[in-house]
């Protein structure tokens, strides 16, 4: 028997376009074992049953270099005499944001009894009915799922496997998955915002499909065709849909009035030959769900049904969506439609951070950014659940610290580390996706700002969990970026991007919302991030015991703040001025923003003067504002600059306008465009990186802020501003989990969990327990 397992695949695939093949193994047991653990992946998903019963899917998504198996315990489902093992392999076979795939291939190993291999009683063979020539779903998460179950019962030869061939597959780490299983829950829609009547389309021409959806009249449906619609929001009975004239189907919109993160259920008995095309959103564009964007974006699925019971859903993508469109064609006698249901997958995060006070809408805000972040969860933390579902590692600069505050550390934060980390680049520099994909006329998404942000990220991980060991595995990353980052700097130690970090110079999305672009300019937030990065490290290494060039560190830093200053700030404005470049045409434009400033502020190296025009700058109504993403970084200046206030006010009128509109989460965008206004209409309605305003009712309001990692020295020097009272919690990775504060009129109380110390504005110490202050 062998003892290793090999990567296998299947012969007699399509050459292009993503497929499916399917695995068999079959194999005798004598005696029963006690536990037979089941470690499998594939490139790019499987689902796996054993004797027909289902065990899971999976893997979690790798990274260029990183894949993942899962583990399942399948003793139970064992029997004596034989036994088998059934895989559907689905591969995209492309790189993109979600999937590193390279070849369709499946991995599997039971020590002691189960190897994959060719050779060894492996059989595969293509599923015939998944369609590999169809369009992106959105050309960042990969390819729509179209699906024939009149395939089911079509009969197909096996063949042996054969051995899968791609080196950089075959190269690859491969490693147990470490995030806990995913609970799912189920929604039915709350309203059917209506009904219509369709006429053909030919569904084996998919790259017309979303463009027949787009364009197509919605005519005016006969009430007599739908019976027991309330069926599909009751649960009870069943819809009964009756066929029309000849050629002509029906379509139906539903709103789930939350944002689902996981996938579609439809169950359904129809006649063979039905044919169902489903499109996601999360708002209507001109009465309909659009699948027509200036980018390779469609969001939709479609499917050719057999006769009696299907359930149609998506086997191997995950979807992110409000609302959904679903036409149904080709059904000559009538439907009995049982149940739509939205599933939701999210990580399995638990609820440990909270903040009320007597201002609804503050109260509303920290909801909403509490539901986007556990959208925005998965096996990573996605920019959003509809758009890209990408883990961009850029947005974890908000995305760790706003989840810190509202769930706790978690196996998902150190999970993310291991993937932002594990590519390497020849650069030395971080991708700002992972995985990064070789894409065509696509940059290598090398953000130098990002590759700072991660010492950020490092500690404000560390504050929150105490987890000396985590952090001190990456310092040694965090140096060789420094010193990659040294690279762009010139003889005064100012910073320009240059090479690969010129292609994309990404900051927030205020630039390109207003026809400006940093790449390859000559702007100051740069130099500005790496003293504040550079001095993070040094104060956390130096607690950590970590061994570095302390006195080059230092002398790269004191180059850059003495020149910044001679560079950057313009006498004739009395501002920061920053060379940036118009989109337009790429021409140099001079302009001043609030960001600028606010990095500067930061870094504690701005002359008096210049920290004066700062604190002034960051409220200036005539300079560029970031938009919700970096915010992280204006909060904590407006805090410095004694501006809380109007942070406050900020966050009520800027995050207040989309609490306002009653969405249950928050937009992409909301200073400069709006919800659906942002990226041309495609801007996403659940986008974590905007969530900042967390941090800023738990530090700010309710005074609590870190000092020592796990919170076991803390700040407290909260500030009620015009609220009749505000409380809440604050997770710490301590036994009695969390710490609680109440602030009112009269008083304030604090709960001080054991093994923390908090410490007050005037020096004095709370050790654990609880504190009753006379409030001031």
């Amino acid at each position: 028997m062998l003892n290793k397992s090999q990567w296998i695949s299947c012969p007699g695939l399509p050459e292009k376009g993503c497929v499916v093949f399917y695995a068999r193994k079959r194999w005798q047991l004598a005696a029963l074992p006690a536990s037979a653990m089941l470690k499998i992946s594939a490139d790019s998903r499987f689902r796996l049953w054993i004797n027909d019963i289902f065990v899971g899917s999976g893997p979690v998504r790798g990274s260029t270099v990183l894949n993942f198996h899962e583990v399942f315990e399948i003793a139970p489902l064992l029997r004596i005499g034989e036994n088998e093992f059934f895989a559907e392999v689905w591969s995209q076979r492309e790189e993109n944001f979600v999937f590193h795939s390279l070849e369709a291939a499946l991995w599997a190993e039971v020590r002691g009894m189960l190897y994959s291999a060719p050779g060894d009683g492996w059989e595969v063979k293509p599923a015939r009915g998944w369609r590999s020539d169809v369009p992106h779903y959105t050309l960042q998460s990969g390819f729509m799922e179209w699906y024939d179950f009149r395939e089911e019962t079509q009969p197909e030869s096996w063949c042996p496997a054969i051995t899968a061939r791609n080196h950089q597959l075959l190269a690859k780490k491969l490693l147990p998955n470490p995030l806990p299983a995913f609970p799912e829950s189920s929604l039915r829609p709350v309203e059917a915002l209506s009904w219509y009547a369709v006429g053909p389309l030919d569904i084996f021409d998919a790259h017309r499909i979303p463009d027949v959806l787009s364009e197509e009249p919605h005519m005016a449906l006969s009430p007599e065709r739908i019976v027991n619609p309330s069926a599909l929001f009751s649960g009870k009975g069943a819809v009964i849909l009756r066929p029309g004239a000849p050629g002509e189907g029906l379509g139906v919109i539903l709103d789930f009035a939350s944002e689902v993160s996981g996938r579609l259920e439809i169950e359904l008995d129809a006649p063979a030959g039905t044919t169902l095309q489903i499109a996601y959103g999360e708002a209507l564009s001109g009465g309909r769900i659009a699948t027509k964007f200036s980018m390779d974006y469609h969001f939709t699925d479609a499917f050719i049904l057999k006769d009696g019971r299907n359930l149609v859903t998506t086997a191997f993508s995950e979807r992110g969506f409000r609302m959904v469109a679903i036409s149904i064609r080709n059904f000559d006698r009538p439907i009995r439609l049982e149940r739509v249901s939205g599933i939701n997958r999210r990580y399995p995060f638990m609820k440990r951070g909270s903040f009320f006070s007597s201002d609804y809408r503050l109260n509303r805000i920290f909801e909403v950014c509490t539901e986007t972040l556990s959208a925005c969860a998965s096996d990573v933390f996605m920019d959003c659940p509809w758009r890209e579902r990408a883990f961009w590692v850029n947005d974890l600069l908000v995305n760790n610290l706003a989840t810190l505050h509202c769930f706790g550390a978690s196996e998902l934060h150190r999970h993310c580390l291991e993937l932002a980390f594990s590519q390497p680049h020849p650069s030395e520099l971080l991708s700002a996706v992972v995985p990064m994909p070789k894409m065509a006329g696509q940059c290598d998404f090398i953000f130098a700002p990002t590759n700072l942000y991660m010492m950020l990220i490092l500690k404000d991980y560390w504050h929150f969990s105490g987890d000396d060991a985590t952090v001190r595995r990456y310092l040694p990353d965090i140096e060789r970026i420094f010193n990659a980052i040294w690279r762009l700097a010139d003889s005064d130690g100012i910073l320009r991007t240059s090479g690969v970090t010129a292609e994309w110079n990404f900051y927030d999305w205020s630039f390109e919302e207003n026809h400006l672009c940093c790449n390859n300019a000559g702007e100051s937030m740069l130099s500005s991030l790496y003293l504040i990065a550079s001095s993070t490290f040094e104060e956390v290494a130096t607690a950590l015991g970590h061994d570095f060039d302390r006195s080059e560190l230092q002398r790269r830093r004191a180059l850059t703040a003495r020149n910044f200053e001679t560079r950057f700030f313009s006498e004739e404005s009395g501002l920061i001025e920053d060379e940036l470049r118009s989109t337009d045409d790429l021409t140099p434009v001079k302009r001043s923003t609030q960001l600028a400033h606010a990095l500067w502020l930061l870094t504690g190296e701005a002359s008096p003067r210049v920290a004066e025009i700062c604190r002034k700058a960051i409220s200036d109504e005539s300079l560029l504002k970031p938009d919700y993403y970096l915010h992280y970084f204006w909060f904590q200046a407006a805090a410095s600059a004694g501006k809380a206030q109007e942070a406050l006010d900020r966050i009520r009128r800027y995050w207040g306008r989309c609490i306002d509109t009653g969405s249950p989460t928050l937009y992409e965008a909301g200073i400069h465009t709006f919800g659906k206004q942002a990226m041309d209409g495609s801007g996403s309605l659940c986008h974590a990186f905007g969530t900042i305003p967390v941090a800023f009712l738990h530090e700010v309001i309710l005074g609590v802020r870190a000092l020592a990692p796990g919170f076991r020295e803390f700040s407290f020097a909260p500030n009620r501003f015009d609220l009749d009272f505000a409380e809440g919690r604050i997770p710490v990775p301590v036994p009695s989990g969390c710490i609680r504060v109440r602030l009112t009129v009269e008083y304030t109380e604090l709960t001080v969990p054991a093994g923390c110390t908090a410490v007050l504005p005037n020096g004095v110490r709370l050790n654990a327990g609880f504190h009753k202050l006379k409030a001031t």
